[in-house]
């Protein structure tokens, strides 16, 4: 992925993606530990993007709280931006804006992006892989995902606090 926004947008930069499905499966047993390995070297950006396969309740909002303190205590000096789901959600996104907002952290909307119909995929999407190469969906389960190349909008859009 580092190659691809070197590439793609003429920017060099390190980053690194850790995916936590295992807290959308049983946020309430999620073992925060598992994060341990994302901090190996001194973050300057974090941003948190959870919750798009959880089922919400009320443990909803305090369980997302959780990994975005521990992220806070791991990572002290770190700009944490916290981003709701893509897919539209009237209870995720406001108790996702709200831990947000109760850590200090900024929160991006994602649910306009879904009313774009070029930020869905179809069967003929070309998204980028784990191993750096390119791949054409053939899966008609995964097509209505979002696409890969919305992934740089959040950060070109203004933060918000709150």
């Amino acid at each position: 992925m580092n190659g691809l926004v070197k590439t793609k947008f003429h920017l060099h930069v390190c980053f690194s993606a850790f995916t936590i499905v295992n807290w959308e499966r049983a946020y309430d047993t999620f073992d925060k530990t598992l994060l341990d390995t994302c901090f190996s070297a001194k973050a300057d950006f974090v941003v948190i993007r959870l919750g798009e396969n959880a089922i919400y309740s009320e443990r909803y909002e305090p369980a997302f709280s959780e990994p975005i303190q521990y992220v806070q205590s791991k990572e002290p000096s770190a700009l944490i931006v916290v981003t709701g789901c893509f897919w539209p959600s009237s209870n995720k996104e406001p108790a996702q804006k709200k831990a947000a907002a109760k850590h200090s952290c900024a929160f991006v909307s994602l649910e306009d992006l879904f009313y774009v119909s070029a930020n869905l995929s179809t069967t003929a999407t070309l998204v980028y892989g784990d191993d750096e190469t390119w791949h054409s969906i053939s899966e008609a389960g995964i097509w209505l995902k979002p696409s890969r190349f919305i992934l740089p909008i959040p950060v070109c859009r203004p933060l918000q606090n709150g």
